[in-house]
């Protein structure tokens, strides 16, 4: 999930979901409230994909990636 896991700091935490995106073949990434709708059989928001994506981010561009997802 997007927003239930976090880092030390958050720079840190947004590129190791950006990574996750860039790395995992298949998922979701999705954020706690968004889960709770799907779980009660409602309308969500998620970013799904099917295998690696390749966001290059560099420090300037990591909000935006983030946010994107």
């Amino acid at each position: 999930m997007k927003d239930a896991c976090g880092s030390a700091t958050e720079a840190i935490h947004k590129t190791a979901v950006l990574d996750m995106a860039n790395w995992l073949s298949g998922g979701m990434i999705i954020r706690a409230k968004e889960l709770v709708n799907a779980l009660d059989g409602e309308d969500y928001r998620a970013w799904r994909f099917e295998k690696p994506v390749s966001l290059a981010y560099r420090t300037e561009t990591i909000d935006a990636l983030y946010e994107s997802l």
